[in-house]
């Protein structure tokens, strides 16, 4: 199985109880594009997600995680 790296660029829910990732990767000129989202995250896997969010200084959310993505 091949994977591919995906950076989250944003979340639905919280940041404390995230719903749904929503993903993109970097383009040959170096833009975050879109790629795609995952499907509802039970509250054990949004939890798991919300410990690996990165907090600004300003107590917002940076939610730059790379995550293995099996292609397809």
């Amino acid at each position: 199985m091949c994977h591919t790296k995906v950076i989250v660029g944003a979340l639905t829910g919280s940041p404390a109880g995230p719903r749904t990732l929503l993903l993109g990767r970097y383009d040959t000129a170096g833009q975050l594009a879109y790629v795609g989202r995952t499907t509802t995250l039970p509250r054990a896997e949004g939890a798991a997600v919300a410990g690996l969010l990165k907090h600004r200084k300003d107590g917002t959310v940076a939610p730059a995680i790379p995550l293995p993505v099996p292609p397809g």
